[in-house]
This record gives C-alpha cells, structure tokens and sequence, in this order.
C-alpha cells in the first residue's frame, strides 16, 4: 500500500517539481536568481534525502513538504513557453486544468475510503476504551495513536483515574517524574534500551524494539500495585497482566475483567474471559478450551446507535 502511494501520488510529482527547478536553474539570467533557485532546490532535497533514510513504513506524508517547495517551480517553467499569454496558451493551461482534474477524482475516491476506514478504525478504539474498567490502573498502547484514548479523557471527560501511556514516552524526563510522583515508581529504573546494530535488517531492528517494549512494560507491572492494561488494536486485545505471585490456579470460577475484546462477528459482540491459567480463542457462537480452566464467553447484541453492548447480556461459566 505504500509503496503504491509512493509510485501513483508521490515520486511522479515530487520528480517533476525537481526537474522544473533545475530548469529554472538553468535559464536563470542573474546572480540573484541563481541563488534562489539554488537555495529552493536544495530545500527540496534535503526534505526528500532526510524522508527516504527515515526508515518509516509510511513514508508518503513525510515528502509533503518537498512536494510543496517544488510547486513554484511549475509556475516559473510555464513563463518560458512561446506564446503562454496568447490565446493558444490559453487554452492549453485550460485543458491541462481539466486534465489535473480528471487526475483528482480517483484521489477523491480513496480519500473517502480512507476517511470511512479511520472512522471504522475509530469505533473499534472507543470500544476496547469502553471495556476496560474506570479504577486507576496504567494502560499502555505501544503507538503514536495513544493520544485518541488521552483525547477521550481530557475532551470526553471518559475514564480519568486511568493513566495512558506509550512506552517509548516513559523515557522522557518530565513523563518519567511525573509517573513516579503519581506511583512511587520510577518507570524506566534499571531497564537498559537495545543497542541496534546497522548491519540488522529493519525487520529485526524491530523485532528488538518490539521486544524491549514487551519487557519494559512487564517490569512495570511487576513493580506497580495497580493493574497494567496492554492495549493493542492490531489483534486486537485489551490484556490486564497477571502481577507476581498471584496464585497460578484460582480456587474456584472467577468471573473476572476482559482480558481479551474482539471486534463484532455476525451481528453480535463478544468478549473472552480467560482463567488464571491459559487463554481461549473467541468465535461466534463458542469459546475454545485452552489451559486448565475454561473460559467464560460473554456476548450481547448491539444497541441501536451506540457501540456498546445491551445490559441483556448472558455469562456461562464452564468449570473442568
């Protein structure tokens, strides 16, 4: 996808632009003018050499600002046809207009998709948000877009007591004394980051840092006395850690929190409950067994309008 992006929105324009500025190089008559065109052109390169070694997986908006310095060099190009003022010119730049319009509507096209796609995207977040409970308690969501469950806090007024972080962020000396002014623990204490390697290929790099952030979370949760709530849209999953100690087996059924959310299948929602020992596997009208106890299948029917489940909800608890 983005590298389709690149090839279809990005890279025909952003080359385009380069070369019109290089021709504006060249027919410039002036010292002055020269020095401009130089100074442009090599705003846009290094915009674009900076984009390219990013290492982003989408790279696509990061060339904006180069696509954008490059614009003005259009209109300089144009000056430099024969007759451009005439009527011929004219009619020239009016069927190129009409031209660069026929070009949009596939964009416009993909731009409601991706606008219906984000607000898809968006339900499903505020339903994971919806499932966790309001008590204090840490939820880490290891993405940029944490800031929308911040959002839902400070501009919803939803689920205060909860303190939202990314664990990235933890390293940050004013998020770091704040976090141990709230919780007496000092985030990031003896946690030593990765060393990365540039012979590593950018999938392993990743692996590393996906892995350091799986263990710099752990070894928040096992100092913490409040509960620590993994929040992953890409499973997607609302996971509460098990703290040290907790005994392996409980000594009976426990209805307990959703450890596990999944999105709605046929109609209908459904969370899975796992025991203290194994987890399940949720499906539409069943859960599989996986560990020493079963788990508890809760589903309910959506309401009319809302995202959030009907009171008119069913538990079955399954014992061994």
């Amino acid at each position: 996808m983005a590298e389709e992006l690149l090839n279809s929105a990005v890279f025909p324009f952003l080359f385009t632009g380069i070369a019109l500025l290089l021709f504006d190089l060249w027919r410039a008559r002036d010292t002055l003018a020269r020095v401009v065109w130089i100074t442009w052109l090599a705003a846009v390169a290094l915009v674009s050499l900076f984009t390219f070694g990013y290492g982003v997986p989408d790279p696509a908006p990061y060339f904006l600002p180069a696509m954008a310095l490059a614009v003005p060099a259009a209109a300089s190009a144009l000056t430099a046809i024969p007759r451009i003022g005439g009527r011929a010119g004219t009619t020239a730049l009016t069927a190129a207009g009409f031209l660069a319009l026929a070009l949009v509507v596939p964009w416009l096209r993909d731009a409601n998709e991706e606008r219906l796609a984000t607000l898809s995207y968006d339900r499903v977040i505020h339903s994971m948000w919806s499932s966790i409970p309001p008590d204090t308690a840490v939820v880490s969501w290891t993405d940029d877009r944490f800031s929308r469950l911040v959002e839902y806090q400070r501009l919803r007024g939803e689920k205060p007591a909860l303190v939202v972080v990314t664990p990235d962020l933890l390293f940050a000396p004013r998020i770091r004394q704040a976090f141990a002014q709230r919780f007496g623990v000092d985030p990031i204490e003896g946690f030593q980051p990765p060393r990365l390697s540039s012979r590593l290929s950018l999938a392993e790099q990743k692996s590393i840092i996906d892995d350091s952030r799986q263990r710099l979370v752990q070894s928040l949760n096992e100092r913490l006395r409040v509960p620590v709530i993994v929040f992953d849209p890409s499973v997607p999953t609302v996971w509460q850690l098990d703290k040290p100690g907790r005994s392996a087996v409980p000594d009976g059924p426990v209805l307990g929190v959703p450890y596990f959310f999944s999105p709605p299948i046929d109609g209908s929602w459904h969370w899975m409950h796992s025991s203290r020992v194994g987890s399940c596997v949720s499906r539409a009208t069943s859960s599989l067994e996986c560990g020493r106890w079963h788990p508890t299948q809760v589903s309910g029917s959506l309401v009319r309008g809302s995202v959030t489940p009907s009171t008119l909800w069913k538990c079955l608890l399954m014992s061994p």
